[in-house]
């Protein structure tokens, strides 16, 4: 660009490329003044259009060389560094015929390298290379888009389609797949939850009712707390007291406390037997020693 703009000023093809030099900077300027000899800048800027057969290319009034330095210059970069062109053109084939898009978030990298490498090719525009475009995409993706590119015959025009054709079809199955896909999640979740809530009133259905007594029904305890029990704690404590008597071997104290014991054991009375079913509701007591050792504090 640069370089057309110094051309329409009327400056000569020397002096345009000197200017460009100076723009050089880093490994550039080091192959311009190392790589280069001086004939060989000589040549890049003396440098005149030639035909096929490789012969200078003469003006028709001056009858000299039309003058091609800049091109030549460029031409001479791209041989250093890049290579040849036809090791250029080959090595996109490669890069075309290895490019692959692995998943529809890589897309947009995949159309953008596609199409730069591909633009660079003289058969850019062959069906070969469309047809290439599609294949590089996952494999059920690719063959959705054929199917929509398919005409009534079931087969692809690629002559008439256009890089941008193929890129919209992409972007508008695309779309639609997502779109599927979302209401196929949505309708399995709601399904697995429907299911879900069907197995659990099936597990409640089938358990067996429980019949939970109620507050107004008595209650029976565990632990009786009636006279019985006391009267059978009490006769065992007499019982005790009867051996202690017995191994007392003085007789008078003897006949003493065994008379003594004998008249307190009758004046307790035996209180009425309550059923442990009808025993009223009241407050619980704890059963403790204190309780058992009543009737044997009083003897």
């Amino acid at each position: 660009m640069v370089a057309n703009n110094y051309l329409n000023e009327g400056r000569t093809h020397p002096k345009v490329i000197d200017l460009i030099v100076l723009g050089f900077t880093g490994k550039l300027l080091q192959w311009w003044n190392n790589c280069l000899t001086e004939h060989s800048k000589e040549d890049i800027k003396t440098a005149v259009q030639k035909n096929e057969e490789d012969l200078p290319i003469f003006e028709d009034p001056p009858g000299r060389g039309i003058p091609d330095g800049v091109n030549t210059l460029i031409y001479t970069i791209i041989n250093h560094f890049v290579g040849k062109p036809s090791n250029i053109t080959s090595r996109i084939y490669d890069q075309l015929s290895n490019l692959r898009c692995r998943t529809l978030g890589d897309y947009r990298w995949y159309e953008d390298m596609f199409t730069t490498r591909v633009m660079n090719r003289s058969d850019c525009n062959s069906p070969f290379w469309k047809e290439k475009f599609i294949n590089g995409l996952p494999t059920l993706f690719g063959e959705k888009v054929k199917e929509t590119l398919c005409n009534s015959l079931r087969e692809i025009d690629y002559d008439s389609l256009t890089y941008g054709d193929i890129s919209s079809t992409i972007r508008s199955v695309g779309m639609k797949m997502c779109r599927d896909f979302k209401i196929h999640n949505k309708a399995s979740k709601s399904k697995a939850n429907s299911s879900s809530d069907h197995e659990i009133y099936q597990q409640s259905s089938s358990e067996p009712s429980r019949n939970y007594s109620s507050s107004s029904e008595p209650r029976i305890d565990l632990a009786c707390k009636s006279s019985c029990c006391r009267n059978l704690n009490t006769l065992s404590k007499k019982e005790s007291i009867l051996n202690l008597i017995e191994q007392i071997e003085d007789p008078i104290i003897k006949a003493q406390k065994l008379a003594q014991f004998n008249k307190s054991s009758l004046n307790q009375r035996p209180e009425p037997l309550i059923k442990a079913y009808k025993y009223p509701e009241s407050k619980e007591e704890s059963l403790s020693i204190l309780n058992i050792m009543e009737p044997v504090q009083g003897i």
